[in-house]
C-alpha cells in the first residue's frame, strides 16, 4: 500500500486531529504525531499495530465489528473507543472511518474526547460515552462524590470555550458563579432525597473568558457504580425569545445552498436570487422564470404537490407552507425544500429554496440526512418559541422509522441489494406523506419524517399506520423478493421540547419502545420514557460492574419424579446480588444483557458455577450422585464459537459425567438459524450432553425439528398447566405432548405445577416428571441440600 503524496505527508505532520491509514484488517500502517499524545507512546510503537490491540478490552469487539462492516458500508462509520496509556491513565477518542475508492486502505480520522488519570475513581467505558454523547448538543459532566470532574462532553468547548480534557480534575464549583454555589448545593441536596430521579433547575455556568451563560440543568445521581458515587449533570442552553418571523428564522447550514425568491402572482412568475444558478448547477440560467417553467424543473412525481402548496399561499388558505421535492439540475435530480409565505400587505409571495449539499445530504437516496433534520427541528422550535406570545402554537411531529432486521437482509443478500431496498423503501414512504411533510435518511436503516402541519397527535399516528402499510408489500429487486416491516417512534412538539436534540431523543426513545414490543410496531413518546432511559443507563453501568466483580449467585429449582418424589434434576437460575438493591431477578436484567453483549460472560459464569455446585453436592451426599443440572442457553450462546469450548472446560473442571448436564434451549432459538444449530447440537450430544426444549408448545408450530435435532427432553410450558382445569380439550393437549415424548423416547417435564390439584390431574395423564412451586421455590444451594440430602456420602 503506497502512501499518497507530499501534501498528504504535510497534512499528517501538521494536523491537530488524529489521522491514520489502516488496512482492511485494522492494522495502522501510518499515524500522525497526534497519536503520540493520545497513547503517550512513540509512533514507532503504534505503526504496525492492530487498532483492536491498542484499545481497552471492552472495546476490542466494537473495533473489530466496525472494520468488518467497512467493506459493506457506503458511508463513513463512527467509532468511540478508550485506550490504556503506559502510566495507567486512559484516553478516549471518537473516529470516523472510510475506505478509499479502490477499497485498498482505510482512512481513520479522529478527535480526542478525554483523558482520565490513574487516580480517577471510575472507568468510563466506550459504550457509556456513546450513550452520553451520541449526537447531543447538551453539555454533560460526570463528577465524583466531591464534585471533582471526571469527564466532560466535547460540547463544553463549543458553549463555554473550555478545551476538551481541560476541566478534568477540577471542581465543578469552578464553573459556577460564587453567589450561585449555595443554590447548587441546595438543588443537589433536594435531588438526593429523590432516589433514582433527576432534579431540574436553571443555573448560569462560567465560560473560559469569565462570562456566565444561562443553562437549564438536570442533576442525576449515578449510585451503585462501585465504591464511589457519581453525579451526572446535563446542561442545556436556554433559548433566546427573539421576535423572529416564521420564514428565515434560522440560517442554512454551512454546506447548504439557499436561494430566495419572490412569486409575483400578477405576472405569474418567480424571481430568484443569484444562488439559484448554483443550486441547478447552470451558471447562465435565467433568474426569472414563469411559474410553468419552474414547475417543469420539478420531478414529475412531485410536481402536483409543489403546485398545491404554492396555490394554498396564493389563495390565502395558508399563511405559510413547506414542501420537499426533487428538482432537475444540469445532469441529475436534487432534493430541495421550499419555505414560502405571503408578505403582509403585498400581492407577492416570498420564499426560500434550500438544497442539501455534501455533509447534509445522503449520497444513496439523495435525501437530506440527520444533520439537516437536526437543523430543521431547531428552526421549527425556535420559530414556535418566537410566535408563542402572539399566535397559537403550530403543532408538528417527528417520526423515526427503523427498518426491522435490515442488517440481516444486507448481510445475507449483499450491500448492493440493501442499497436498492433502501431506495425502494424511501420512495414508498415519500409517496404516502402529506404535501408539507419532509423525509430524511438519518441512519443506515432509519428514516425520519417531519410532519410540519399537524392537526392533532392522532394524525401522526395515522401517518405511521400508512407508512407501515406502504413498506409491508413484497419488494422485488432483480430476481429476489423480500418483505420488510418498520418500527416507528413518534414525538409531537406539545411536550415543551427546548431544542431539536431533545425532540430527536424523544422520538428515539419511542422508536426503541416500539422495537421492544416486536417488529412492525409504533409508539408515541411519553415523558416517563425519559426516566426509563435513565434507569436503563444506570442498569447498564451497574450490570457491567456486576460482571467484572461477579456479583451473581445461583438458585436452584428441583425437578422431581411424581412416582416417588425423588429429586431427579435441578434447574440453575441466576440471581444478581446488587450492592444497593439487594437480590435482583433475571427478568430485570437478562434482556438488557442480551441486547448489550453481556449475556455471554454472564452465561459462561452460570455454566461453570452450576457444574461446580453439582460436583460439590455429589462429593458430599450420595443422594445427589445421580442428580443432573439444567442450564439455560440463549440464541446468542448457541451461535457463539465458544459454546463447545466452555462446555468441555466446565465438564472437565468439575469431573462431571456429561449425561448429568442438560442445556435448555427455546424452540425459537433453534429455528432462528436451524442449519448451524443442528451442527452445534450434534456436537453437544456426541459429547453426551443432554438437550432440552424449553417452553415447548409455545413457539414454532412445525414438529419436524424434533426429528432433525438430537433432543433429549421436552419441557412443557407452564401456560398449559394453568389451563388444565378449563376443559378436557386442554388436558388432551398435555396428554398428546406426553405421548409424543414417550413415543420418541424423550423425557417430558411439566413446568409450573403450583398446587395439589395440578399434580392429581398430571398423574392421571401419566406424567412422571414435574417442576414448580408446589414442590419447591428456587432456592440457594444450602436450601436444596437441606431438603433433599438424607444420606451423607464419603468425600472422594
Amino acid at each position: 500500500m503506497s502512501v499518497p503524496d507530499q501534501p498528504f505527508e504535510a497534512l499528517f505532520r501538521l494536523a491537530d486531529q488524529l489521522l491514520a491509514v489502516a488496512d482492511l484488517e485494522g492494522r495502522l500502517t501510518r499515524v500522525n504525531p497526534a497519536w503520540e499524545d493520545l497513547l503517550d507512546r512513540p509512533i514507532a510503537q503504534i505503526e504496525g499495530s492492530l487498532l483492536a490491540d491498542l484499545v481497552v478490552s471492552h472495546d476490542i469487539a466494537r473495533v473489530e465489528d466496525v472494520f468488518a462492516q467497512l467493506e459493506r458500508s457506503a458511508t463513513p462509520l463512527k467509532l468511540v473507543a478508550s485506550f490504556a496509556r503506559p502510566d495507567g491513565s486512559r484516553s478516549s477518542a471518537a473516529f470516523k472511518l472510510t475506505t478509499t475508492l479502490a477499497e485498498e486502505w482505510v482512512l481513520v480520522i479522529g478527535s480526542v474526547r478525554s483523558t482520565v488519570s490513574e487516580s480517577a475513581p471510575v472507568e468510563l467505558p466506550g459504550p457509556l460515552l456513546d450513550a452520553l454523547t451520541g449526537d447531543h448538543l447538551d453539555l454533560q459532566f460526570i463528577t465524583d462524590a466531591n464534585l471533582r470532574l471526571l469527564w466532560s462532553s466535547p460540547s463544553c468547548e463549543q458553549h463555554l470555550g473550555h478545551a476538551v480534557g481541560a476541566l478534568r480534575g477540577r471542581s465543578f464549583y469552578a464553573l459556577l458563579p460564587v453567589d450561585k454555589r449555595p443554590i447548587f448545593d441546595a438543588i443537589r441536596e433536594r435531588g438526593e432525597r429523590v432516589p433514582g430521579g433527576s432534579t431540574r433547575s436553571r443555573l448560569p455556568l462560567v465560560g473560559h473568558n469569565g462570562q456566565a451563560f444561562d443553562f437549564e440543568t438536570w442533576l442525576t445521581p449515578l449510585s451503585g457504580s462501585g465504591t464511589h458515587e457519581m453525579l451526572l449533570i446535563v446542561a442545556r442552553p436556554t433559548m433566546p425569545r427573539a421576535d423572529e418571523s416564521w420564514l428565515g428564522s434560522c440560517l442554512p447550514l454551512p454546506d447548504q445552498q439557499r436561494a430566495t425568491f419572490t412569486l409575483d402572482t400578477a405576472a405569474d412568475q418567480l424571481v430568484f436570487s443569484q444562488s439559484w444558478q448554483q443550486i441547478v448547477e447552470e451558471r447562465s440560467t435565467a433568474l426569472t422564470l414563469k411559474r410553468n417553467e419552474f414547475l417543469q424543473r420539478v420531478h414529475a412525481a412531485d410536481r402536483r404537490r409543489v403546485e398545491r402548496q404554492l396555490r394554498r399561499v396564493q389563495e390565502g388558505t395558508s399563511d405559510a407552507v413547506v414542501v420537499q421535492f426533487r428538482i432537475g439540475t444540469a445532469d441529475k435530480q436534487r432534493w430541495v425544500v421550499i419555505e414560502s409565505a405571503r408578505r403582509s400587505g403585498s400581492p407577492h409571495i416570498g420564499g426560500a429554496l434550500t438544497a442539501a449539499w455534501r455533509n447534509s445530504s445522503d449520497p444513496l437516496t439523495g435525501l437530506p440526512n440527520r444533520v439537516a433534520l437536526a437543523h430543521m427541528l431547531a428552526k421549527r422550535l425556535r420559530a414556535e418559541q418566537a410566535r408563542q406570545a402572539t399566535a397559537p402554537s403550530a403543532r408538528f411531529a417527528l417520526l423515526l422509522i427503523d427498518i426491522d432486521r435490515f442488517h440481516v437482509l444486507n448481510d445475507s443478500l449483499g450491500q448492493h441489494f440493501g442499497d436498492r431496498l433502501l431506495q425502494h423503501v424511501a420512495e414508498r414512504i415519500r409517496n404516502v406523506l402529506g404535501d408539507g411533510d419532509l423525509i430524511f435518511r438519518v441512519g443506515p436503516d432509519e428514516f425520519g419524517v417531519l410532519m410540519v402541519d399537524l392537526r392533532d397527535e392522532a394524525q401522526a399516528e395515522r401517518c405511521a399506520t400508512q407508512i407501515q402499510r406502504a413498506v409491508r408489500p413484497a419488494c422485488v429487486i432483480g430476481d429476489t423478493t423480500v418483505f420488510v416491516t418498520a418500527s416507528i417512534g413518534i414525538a409531537v412538539n406539545n411536550r415543551d421540547f427546548q431544542d431539536g436534540g431533545e425532540m430527536l431523543r424523544a422520538a428515539s426513545l419511542a422508536r426503541n419502545r416500539s422495537k421492544s414490543r416486536g417488529p412492525a410496531r409504533t409508539a408515541t413518546y411519553q415523558s416517563e420514557m425519559s426516566m426509563q432511559a435513565i434507569s436503563l443507563f444506570q442498569l447498564g453501568a451497574d450490570l457491567r460492574l456486576a460482571v467484572d466483580q461477579r456479583q451473581f449467585s445461583l438458585h436452584f429449582q428441583p425437578i422431581v419424579s411424581l412416582d416417588d418424589r425423588r429429586l431427579v434434576e435441578v434447574e440453575a437460575l441466576i440471581r444478581w446480588n446488587h450492592p444497593a438493591r439487594g437480590m435482583v431477578y433475571p427478568g430485570e436484567f437478562i434482556a438488557y444483557a442480551e441486547e448489550h453483549e453481556l449475556i455471554q460472560p454472564i452465561s459462561w459464569w452460570v455454566l461453570h458455577a452450576a457444574c461446580r455446585q453439582l460436583r460439590n453436592w455429589s462429593e458430599n451426599h450420595a443422594d445427589f450422585r445421580s442428580v443432573g443440572v439444567c442450564v439455560n442457553i440463549s440464541r446468542k450462546l448457541l451461535e457463539s464459537d465458544e459454546l463447545i469450548e466452555h462446555v468441555d472446560r466446565a465438564l472437565h473442571d468439575s469431573e462431571l459425567d456429561p449425561e448429568r448436564l442438560t442445556l435448555e434451549i427455546t424452540e425459537s432459538a433453534i429455528m432462528e438459524n436451524a442449519e448451524s444449530a443442528a451442527v452445534v447440537l450434534k456436537q453437544l450430544r456426541d459429547r453426551g450432553v443432554r438437550l432440552a426444549i424449553d417452553d415447548f408448545g409455545t413457539g414454532f408450530s412445525s414438529l419436524s425439528y424434533l426429528f432433525r435435532f438430537p433432543v433429549s427432553t421436552l419441557k412443557i410450558d407452564r401456560s398449559f398447566v394453568r389451563r388444565l382445569h378449563d376443559g378436557e380439550s386442554n388436558r388432551e393437549i398435555v396428554r398428546t405432548i406426553l405421548l409424543l415424548a414417550r413415543n420418541m423416547r424423550m423425557q417430558a417435564i411439566v413446568e409450573g405445577v403450583e398446587n395439589r390439584s395440578d399434580l392429581d390431574v398430571l398423574r392421571g395423564l401419566d406424567c412422571h416428571l414435574a417442576q414448580g412451586f408446589y414442590f419447591s421455590r428456587p432456592g440457594p444451594p444450602e436450601t436444596i441440600h437441606m431438603r433433599y440430602a438424607t444420606e451423607p456420602g464419603a468425600t472422594s
